[in-house]
């Protein structure tokens, strides 16, 4: 049996709506915009109720940089592509650290 779930209506504007629509036509975000806004709704949540103790945030990379972070996750470098991106961010820090110690 399916989970119990309630029906919600919001109204968006007509530019928002086409941008879903461009949006599902990848095929990358469910098939439907009920998928597409559940899932962007799980999103927002995980975002926003991440622990106390972390923060999250969306970061953008060039392209380049992903499929770099991608290559090194397939080849076991990363259990994930986040991994990945937390690890890079990690030795920064310990460098840029590690620099302030030395002032």
């Amino acid at each position: 049996m399916a989970p119990e779930s309630e029906r919600i209506s919001v109204r968006l504007s007509k530019d928002t709506i086409e941008k879903i629509e461009r949006l599902l036509a990848t095929g990358k975000y469910g098939k439907t915009v009920s998928d597409l806004v559940r899932r962007a709704i799980d999103a927002f949540i995980e975002t926003e109720m991440a622990p106390e103790n972390v923060e999250k945030k969306v970061i953008e990379l060039p392209k380049e940089s992903l499929e770099i972070l991608e290559e090194d996750t397939k080849k076991g470098r990363y259990v994930s592509v986040d991994d990945a991106i937390r690890d890079v961010i990690r030795q920064y820090v310990r460098k840029r650290l590690e620099e302030y110690e030395k002032r």
